[in-house]
């Protein structure tokens, strides 16, 4: 056995807690390529102990960077290529996923940057509900920006409301709620809100016009709706070899066939016209990913689609994709994220409206 040194100890016990200290020793900075992996694999180590530890109340993560309270988009970050099946929930309001690397995608919104073109519409005393609110990153940043009014994060998962409840008790923001609700049927009366903020939750549901109605009704006249996502009828893949482009075709074919609509976005002018928005504006930003550590991030997320039960059980049925096949889709999302040039960027449509 490797004998104990003091102050080299990864874990160490306080009274009833468990302290687990996580850091590293750099001996040789200049060999950037052996250290920097462990070092960006540290952030989703310490985030996946604090879920474990608050769930239960009583543990207490700290660092080498100190108390574990840092925003999940500092912890999301992750080179990890061994990829499980994820898990994921489907029903009328479309897929939801749980797997790790999903939820750290969600994780690195900010309000600021995919709240861009709604935030100047904001005024501080505003009522806010933020439909589809997931780990709250956003909901957090909305809730800054009406710091004299209050936001309200509505979710149908029970365990992203709680980690939202988390992350805002970390940023010491008060003036936020989180509500479980079904966006078909929004548990507000009429008349509540002054604004209603969407993020990438049309595209994911059976009926996006019916949701909007909701919204639509929850809103006090002269209130303003916000909606964002991508639409991925504008994605750009470099390289981007047969194996993807198929790959990558087939992952939109199953997105409509769980209920959901990847090309939804650039209708929002048309529906949110159709449900009874008036002054509608249209934008679009884009986001991409150039770097390693995100075109390989991004790869894994994909992976997730892939190897999940309903993927798997639907291109299994449906004669899509055979083990063999779903196999090589994964070696060409993961040959992609490796690729020195790899680069893949997608337009977002943004619209705000206003009910009169």
């Amino acid at each position: 056995m490797s004998p104990i040194h003091n102050q080299r100890m990864t874990a160490e016990m306080d009274g009833d807690f468990v302290v687990f200290l996580i850091g590293m020793r750099i001996n040789k900075p200049w060999k950037v390529h052996k250290w920097l992996p462990v070092f960006l694999g540290m952030f989703r180590m310490i985030r996946e102990f604090r879920c474990v530890a608050l769930s239960r109340e009583k543990w207490v993560i700290r660092s080498r960077f100190g108390q574990c309270d840092a925003p999940d988009h500092t912890m999301s970050v992750s080179q990890t290529t061994q990829v499980e099946p994820s898990q994921e929930t489907i029903d009328a309001e479309g897929i939801r996923w749980v797997a790790p690397e999903v939820v750290d995608y969600l994780g690195i919104r900010t309000a600021t940057r995919e709240g861009a073109f709604f935030i100047p519409h904001l005024a501080p005393t505003m009522h806010l509900l933020d439909c589809g609110c997931g780990p709250g990153t956003i909901t957090a940043g909305l809730a800054q920006i009406v710091a004299q009014g209050h936001v309200t994060g509505m979710d149908r998962e029970a365990a992203e409301l709680e980690q939202a409840r988390r992350y805002a008790d970390q940023q010491g923001i008060a003036n936020v709620t989180f509500q479980l609700g079904n966006l078909y049927e929004i548990p507000f009366p009429d008349d509540t809100f002054d604004a209603v903020f969407a993020h990438a939750v049309l595209q994911h549901l059976a009926e996006p016009a019916r949701a909007l109605q909701e919204m639509r009704r929850v809103l006090k006249p002269g209130g303003l709706i916000g909606v964002r996502e991508e639409d991925r009828d504008a994605d750009i893949i470099y390289p981007c070899p047969p194996p993807l482009r198929e790959t990558h075709a087939l992952l939109m074919r199953f997105w409509q066939e769980v209920g959901g609509d990847p090309y939804f976005p650039k209708h929002y002018r048309a529906v949110l016209r159709e449900v009874g928005f008036t002054r509608i504006q249209m934008s679009a930003s884009c986001e991409y990913r150039s770097t390693s550590a995100a075109t390989r991030t991004w790869a894994n997320v994909l992976t997730q689609f892939i190897r999940n039960p309903t993927f798997v059980e639907l291109a299994t049925s449906q004669g899509w994709a055979d083990e063999k096949a779903r196999d090589e889709m994964v070696v060409a999302l993961q040959t992609w994220g490796d690729h020195p040039d790899a680069f893949w960027a997608e337009t977002w449509c943004e619209a705000i409206g206003w009910k009169e």
